[in-house]
């Protein structure tokens, strides 16, 4: 297992993750990422809030950017980014 951390990017803030998440592998932080990103934007549809997300950065313990999820990219199964 490896320590992941996931840094949040939101119009004009930037939060750092303080704790990290153990996963498998890369893929397995990715998805987890992919799905919280689709689960926040979820939430703020139905609560009609504007959603301010913008990217998961995940890292390693070392402080290495490994990947980053940006919004479209994760909503894009959900809604196609072309009606957005």
């Amino acid at each position: 297992m490896q320590r992941f951390f996931f840094h949040i990017n939101f119009t004009g803030k930037f939060i750092t993750a303080l704790e990290g998440v153990e996963f498998a592998d890369l893929d397995a932080a990715r998805n987890s990422a992919l799905r919280a990103i689709r689960e926040l934007a979820a939430d703020s549809l139905a609560a009609r809030a504007k959603f301010t997300l913008r990217s998961a950065r995940i890292c390693s313990e070392k402080g290495e950017v490994l990947a980053e999820i940006f919004v479209p990219e994760a909503i894009r199964e959900m809604i196609p980014v072309d009606l957005l």
